[in-house]
């Protein structure tokens, strides 16, 4: 239910997932799958957080 979750997991926005290029529908669609999981782990009362940090692929990405 919106409203119910922390500013970064209550509605999804690139900024907030990493995401080098919006246009990308498949970069955009990682991050939108690691928005999922981090509201389930959000719902089942883990470490939601962790999924906010920067994917270890991500660095080494050409731009």
């Amino acid at each position: 239910m919106p409203g119910s979750y922390p500013p970064k997991l209550d509605e999804f926005d690139v900024a907030d997932w990493w995401v080098k290029d919006p246009e990308d529908p498949t970069e955009v669609e990682y991050a939108r799958i690691r928005w999922r999981v981090a509201r389930r782990t959000y719902d089942e009362g883990g470490d939601w957080e962790s999924h906010l940090l920067m994917p270890a692929w991500w660095a080494f990405r050409g731009n």
